[in-house]
């Protein structure tokens, strides 16, 4: 193991390519002025890059849907109990809709 760039420890990995694969990989690596070993090093490290953030983002949107969800129900809430205060539906309407909706 050595260390590798930001100080952390790496671990070589091998695998094998047919001639077709590997004449690709070397044309590639080639025209991007890299070693088909750094290429494919970068491809993997971007690859796992790529899912995390596909993870963030979908967590992301689980919590937007879930914030609209809670904001409907506040939204609900509130004008049922301006209701219930006396308010008329219709002046509780619309403090909600200019308080509360998006």
């Amino acid at each position: 193991m050595r260390t590798g760039a930001e100080g952390s420890k790496s671990a070589p990995i091998s695998f094998r390519l047919d001639d077709a694969a590997m004449n690709k990989l070397r044309k590639e690596a080639a025209r991007n002025g890299l070693s088909p070993g750094d290429l494919v090093r970068l491809i993997v490290v971007n690859h796992l890059e790529d899912a995390n953030r596909k993870l963030v983002l979908d967590e992301l949107l689980a919590l937007h849907r879930a914030i609209k969800v809670l904001n409907n129900n506040l939204a609900t809430a509130t004008s049922g109990v301006l209701v219930a205060c006396g308010s008329q539906s219709e002046v509780a309407a619309e403090w909600v809709k200019t308080r509360l909706e998006p």
